[in-house]
């Protein structure tokens, strides 16, 4: 070899050494990434353990809740609460069956007349599909997220606000079974004055059958709507 390509051969030794060291920084950056990701995976975990305590201790409170409304206060208590168990599985399967039937049952023969027998049949069928796969849905995120409300789940996976969001279409889906049951009450309690013997004339007229209604839905659906919690229609 000649004596430039010895001095290129030792040029491109020191080169190599100087290219296996990296710019200060370049390791700065390095560093400064290493920490924030140590940070964000710290904040993570704060996030899940402070989730987790908040869930242990909502289902600290609701089973303390529970355990003091299944406490029998009178003998007539003890009885319904072994029938009726509050928070029991029978109390839940009739509060969800009578919240997914709704008043829509009184509509059915009329809808099965304008339908068609298959095709109503049809139709009760998919919207059973849909409605068991809707809570199937709400079930698996509740068990993967370990939340036991829906607001609570609804916030976790949809983000901050869409728990309001949520309530307002639950107070509106509740107002909207609300006038329909009116609007039922009315269609019933007009059947009966119209064909009932010994009506007086004024109940006939449509002020009198409104009275009627006014008074059904003051007397009885609005107190069934005050209870703070569903499962107090458990009776229902």
């Amino acid at each position: 070899m000649t004596d430039n390509q010895n001095r290129n051969a030792g040029d491109a030794w020191i080169y190599d050494d100087v290219a296996d060291e990296q710019p200060a920084y370049l390791q700065q950056n390095e560093i400064v990434g290493e920490v924030t990701n140590d940070l964000k995976k710290g904040a993570t975990e704060d996030r899940t353990n402070l989730t987790q305590r908040r869930i242990e201790e909502l289902d600290q409170e609701r089973a303390e809740w529970v355990a003091r409304r299944r406490t029998p206060k009178n003998a007539a208590h003890k009885y319904v609460n072994y029938i009726l168990p509050y928070g029991g599985l029978l109390a839940s399967g009739l509060n969800l069956a009578s919240s997914s039937i709704g008043a829509g049952i009184i509509a059915l023969p009329s809808a099965f007349e304008a339908s068609g027998i298959i095709m109503s049949v049809i139709y009760l069928v998919v919207v059973a599909l849909l409605t068991v796969y809707s809570f199937t849905l709400i079930g698996i995120a509740g068990h993967k997220t370990g939340l036991r409300n829906y607001e609570q789940i609804v916030q976790a996976l949809m983000g901050n606000g869409a728990d309001y969001w949520l309530a307002f279409c639950l107070w509106l889906l509740s107002f909207g079974a609300e006038v329909s049951y009116a609007i039922s009450l009315k269609n019933v309690v007009t059947q009966f004055l119209d064909n009932g013997a010994g009506v007086p004339d004024y109940l006939r007229t449509i002020g009198g059958q409104r009275l009627i209604t006014s008074i059904l839905w003051l007397v009885v659906m609005l107190p069934l709507c005050l209870p703070k919690e569903i499962n107090s229609l458990r009776y229902f």
